[in-house]
């Protein structure tokens, strides 16, 4: 059975969001409901970064967006989020396995 690392309750929290809104925080990305979400100032680009409780294999990634004019996945295997390194850039926001 697969578990979702990418939820709060499992200890995965937002480090760093390029910007936010009250009503739309970016710790909706993690609360697993997809009538929540985060919502940005519009601004390119935004990005934010999660923080897994720990060290963990990715081996798929499904995101749900709207209104996303590219989309780049990176890496961090340092304690802290330095040193990121491409995983995907897709161009646009789709379901990608890797």
């Amino acid at each position: 059975m697969k578990r979702d690392f990418g939820l709060m309750v499992a200890g995965t929290q937002v480090v760093l969001a390029a910007s936010g809104d009250e009503k739309h925080p970016p710790e909706n990305i993690l609360d697993g409901n997809t009538e929540t979400f985060w919502i940005t100032t519009g601004m390119f680009p935004q990005e934010f970064i999660l923080s897994f409780a720990n060290l963990i294999k990715i081996s798929s990634m499904k995101i749900h967006c709207y209104n996303v004019r590219s989309l780049g996945i990176e890496r961090s295997i340092a304690g802290e989020p330095v040193d990121f390194e491409p995983m995907t850039n897709t161009g646009k926001c789709i379901q990608q396995i890797f």
